[in-house]
């Protein structure tokens, strides 16, 4: 096909009307092709453009005569955006959270420079040398590559990256491993919530280790890897340092405090000095009424209408009777019986026999002996002997043995996830209103500022607060036993605001785990049960029928699947 048939009038710089003559029996779909590349060709010659950047549209066929056909059409020219190469240096964060400069060299291509032409290798290899960016870290093929999708491209393509440096080897930091749960008393350092004996260890430091291994940024210079936070341990009285300085043991019982001896504001190690102090022990052969923030040991058990509330460990040595009341935000431990008492606790509680009592535990609840008549909670619950008890455990229920009586009261075993949050939330809904109560009634004698204001830490400068406000007011003089009552009376306030605090806590996080569907529980009978049982499995309830053998009854999903129990498994039943 000759060219003088072909006709081309610039309408705009970017618009060209096209007049196409021919023959009507050369024209066919291959032949339209054809002379459509051959306009789009000449127009990207005679006017030095890409082909790319050209397209066609409003084809209009026209037969002039017998013999003769006209086809037009406009050839537009996209509007590629353009802009001239660029690269950007950037940082890296490594594993432990320490952030590298000039890591990470990215590079931004458009379809056109803004000089209207296709960017060229050497151009990016102009501003690399610019950068000061050694080559050997620059990948080559990802610049090659980008540059031939960019020739079929119509938009930018940006955070390419084309280097990147070498991160030097993360360091780990020293980590502490303590014996139990500790809580924190600001600058004074951090006290334990229970009662270690002697022998035992109250810390272990997993030392520092710094890697050896070097890195290099993207201009070839060396990077070290990150020094190490480690920590030293110090004994203080009453505790003992292993030889190579990373356990730390306690020599008598009591309760172990750490305080930070690190004088520098940012250092590399932290001083740590462990000491132990005696527990407070009081005496339990008389009723009492106690509110405490520190772990206590009453000696000859807790009399009937006792209450003892605590943020830490509760230790009872002796039977609790009939209307006491404890609740804790630490473990329980009863070395005698309950008998008729309501008991909390925010990790585990531990107690020979139950009879007619209320025990809720978050953590572990552990019944060595005999459990009769009474409600039993917790995420895992083990008990030697049954006998007409309602049992709530989330996780794990262990029974040694069930008992029956000649009457028709059977055991009822509610287990799954939603059972033991509900009553954990009952629990902490009745405590609150029960603190609430409390803080209403010390408001009317400190204020509702002060009440507001209390915190461990502030104790003495909220007392002489107080003691200004009655001068101010005319009160009458202030007696040293007055003084005291009030300063018992002000330590009261801040456990009440913490417990209550942590209740909450705990209740938002029950409503949040009850929406959970993955349900999981398991029971283990280690004697042949000789009598029906009510299974509850959060709400769908079911009669387990008599047992000839020791067996383990697993529940998933409301799947109730029954296997003997293996030797191993039947470890889990020495905890007596």
């Amino acid at each position: 096909m000759a060219e003088n048939r072909i006709q081309i009038k610039a309408l705009t710089p970017s618009t060209w009307q096209v007049m196409i003559h021919l023959p009507k029996q050369e024209v066919s779909d291959e032949q339209l092709v054809e002379m459509f590349r051959t306009v789009k060709t000449k127009i990207a010659g005679d006017f030095n453009l890409p082909l790319k950047l050209l397209h066609y549209k409003d084809i209009v066929r026209k037969e002039l005569n017998s013999s003769l056909s006209r086809i037009s059409l406009i050839m537009e020219r996209f509007d590629l955006p353009q802009g001239d190469p660029v690269v950007r240096l950037k940082s890296i964060k490594a594993d432990d959270g320490i952030e590298y400069k000039n890591m990470i060299l990215e590079l931004d291509l458009y379809p056109l420079t803004k000089a209207g032409t296709v960017p060229q290798y050497a151009e990016i290899e102009a501003l690399i040398k610019e950068a000061g960016v050694s080559f050997e870290f620059i990948n080559v093929k990802v610049i090659e590559r980008s540059l031939q999708k960019l020739e079929s491209a119509s938009k930018p393509m940006k955070n390419i990256v084309i280097g990147r440096g070498k991160l030097p080897g993360s360091s780990e930091d020293g980590r502490l491993e303590y014996c139990c749960q500790i809580k924190s008393l600001g600058s004074k350092g951090y006290i334990g919530v229970e009662k270690v004996e002697s022998g035992r260890l109250l810390c272990k430091k997993i030392p520092a280790v710094k890697s050896r291994k070097t890195g290099r940024n993207l201009f070839g210079k060396n990077l070290a890897s990150r020094n190490p936070q480690d920590y030293f341990f110090t004994a203080g009285d009453g505790a003992k340092l292993s030889n190579d300085g990373t356990e730390i043991y306690a020599c008598r019982s009591g309760l172990f405090r750490v305080k930070d001896t690190t004088s520098e504001p940012f250092p590399l190690i932290t001083g740590l000095t462990f000491s132990l102090e005696n527990l407070s022990e009081i005496d339990g052969s008389k009723p009492v009424n106690l509110i405490l923030e520190k772990p206590v040991e009453i000696n000859g058990g807790l009399k009937s209408g006792s209450n003892v509330i605590s943020d830490y460990e509760v230790i009872i040595n002796g039977d609790v009777e009939s209307g006491a009341n404890i609740q804790t935000a630490s473990n329980i431990v009863i070395n005698g019986d309950i008998i008729g008492a309501e008991i909390t606790g925010t990790d585990s509680i531990n107690a020979d026999n139950v009879n007619r009592s209320r025990l809720v535990a978050e953590g572990k609840l552990i019944i060595k002996g005999t459990a009769a008549s009474s409600h039993l909670s917790g995420k895992e619950v083990f008990i030697h002997k049954l006998i007409e008890c309602t049992v709530v455990a989330s996780d794990k229920l262990v029974l040694q043995e069930v008992l029956f009586n000649e009457g028709n009261s059977i055991s009822k075993l509610k287990v799954g996830l939603q059972n033991q949050l509900r009553d954990v939330a009952a629990g902490n809904r009745k405590f609150l209103e029960f603190a609430e109560n409390n803080l209403k009634n010390l408001s009317k004698v400190f204020g509702e500022q002060i009440i507001a204001e209390a915190e461990t830490s502030n104790l003495p400068q909220m007392l002489l607060k107080h003691l200004k406000n009655l001068r101010l007011s005319g009160s009458e003089t202030i007696t040293l036993e007055k003084r005291q009552a009030l300063t018992d009376l002000l330590q009261v306030i801040p456990t009440l605001k913490n417990l209550s605090a942590e209740k909450r806590n705990s209740i938002r996080a029950a409503e949040i785990r009850m929406n959970e569907t993955e349900i999981e529980a398991e029971i283990f009978f280690k004697k042949a049960l000789e009598g029906n049982i009510v299974i509850d499995f959060n709400g769908k309830t079911k009669i387990l029928d008599k047992l000839t053998e020791a067996t383990k009854i697993k529940l998933i999903n409301h799947k109730t699947i029954k296997s003997q129990i293996t030797e191993a498994e039947m470890e889990v039943f020495n905890f007596v």
